[in-house]
């Protein structure tokens, strides 16, 4: 593929990317606004937090078989309809169940980029499937910083809870402009023939992928969906969304400085070490976010699970790539599929351990999921480098 069609490729997947944080973290900076108007407690309010994760499931299972078989072009643009579609959705939402329902469509937009972005970008990239794997998803992370600083902009201007969803709906549209205006590749595997998913799924290392990306997400997505309501719910008694908005603000920067990095730190340490050492650090410092300090105590260790977790997904698909590399998009989709299995339960689990207990205990058991997924990666990397 020509480099200039190159470019245009990564510049739409990476403006697809950034889209995905329009509901998660819009959702996590207006949570509290959310929950006072609609009366939620913390499971509610964490069922909802991971409510676009179960449309994000049931799309990439869909979306990967379909864009082998037809081509992305036309369901990659569709994505951002859907994506505009459950964000004005929720600005009607007069429901508990209307707010899940249209988070849920939300996510299938949402889910739709999660599946074709990682193998497009893989396939016009073979040579360098880790590092741009990385750099598409470091776009997540600042997704997470504009999302972030548009709510809290239009909240200072006084705008109700859902004119913000409304306007995130809007800026959803234009990545699916350019999509219909860009050449995609035909395929995302090498060579002539594609190797089955259910080949795939024989491969006890394959199975331990899947296991360890959920696992990852489960840990990030636990701790950045509930990061502003926990920080405001630790230092601001009235709920000022800003606290908990620079908050998120901070791990969206650290995530996209990990991610732009990751190459580095691949090339230096190897694969196995990237996990060891990230695993660890991802555990101690929600272990230590969940001390009694204080919020900006609290904050910055949070900001430090940012940076050792964002390196995970990512990672974890590129390495699966170079071990597949006759898989096509269903093994990236089936990848993103579990991923996104974890990044549903992870809200859920900390709103009902904060229910049954305290969210400073949420945030203690939430360090067990980056421990296992090291002990799970281990044995499987072996001392591959790449």
């Amino acid at each position: 593929m020509p480099s200039v069609s190159r470019r245009r490729v990564m510049a739409a997947c990476c403006l697809a990317m950034m889209t995905i944080s329009f509901c998660s973290a819009g959702s996590a900076v207006l949570a509290r606004a959310i929950q006072n108007d609609f009366k939620l407690d913390d499971r509610q309010l964490g069922v909802f937090l991971g409510a676009a994760f179960w449309g994000l499931v049931a799309s990439i299972l869909l979306a990967g078989p379909l864009a082998d078989r037809f081509g992305s072009r036309v369901i990659f643009a569709a994505s951002a309809a859907l994506q505009a579609a459950g964000l004005f959705g929720l600005s009607t939402a007069n429901s508990y169940f209307g707010l899940v329902a249209w988070a849920v469509v939300a996510g299938l937009g949402q889910g739709v980029v999660d599946a074709l972005t990682t193998p497009i970008v893989c396939a016009v990239f073979p040579d360098r499937r880790v590092g741009m794997s990385n750099a598409l998803h470091a776009f997540y992370g600042l997704g997470v910083i504009f999302t972030t600083g548009v709510v809290v902009l239009l909240r200072s201007l006084d705008w109700p809870w859902w004119a913000v969803m409304r306007t995130l709906g809007v800026l959803a549209i234009p990545y699916g402009l350019l999509v219909l205006i860009t050449p995609m590749p035909q395929q995302s595997h090498e060579g002539a023939i594609r190797q089955p998913t259910r080949t795939l799924l024989l491969r006890p290392s394959f199975i331990v992928f899947l296991l360890a990306i959920g696992l990852a997400t489960m840990a990030e997505v636990g701790a950045s969906n509930w990061l502003p309501t926990y920080l405001g719910g630790q230092s601001a008694p009235d709920g000022r969304e800003w606290i908990g908005a620079l908050g998120l603000a901070v791990f969206g920067v650290m995530m996209a400085a990990s991610r732009l990095s990751t190459s580095a730190f691949v090339n230096r340490l190897g694969v196995r070490r990237l996990f060891l050492c990230g695993g660890a650090l991802c555990a101690i410092s929600l272990a230590m976010a969940s001390l009694p300090v204080g919020s900006w105590f609290s904050a910055a260790w949070l900001a430090v699970v940012g940076f050792a977790v964002a390196a995970f997904w990512p990672t974890i698909v590129g390495t699966a790539g170079n071990r597949f590399p006759q898989a096509g998009a269903t093994m990236y989709s089936s990848l993103a599929a579990a991923g996104n299995l974890g990044a549903a339960l992870g809200p859920i689990f900390v709103g009902a351990i904060a229910d049954w207990q305290n969210r400073p205990t949420a945030m203690r058991l939430l360090a067990i999921a980056p421990v296992v997924m090291v002990a799970l990666l281990l044995p499987v990397l072996g001392n591959r480098k790449k």
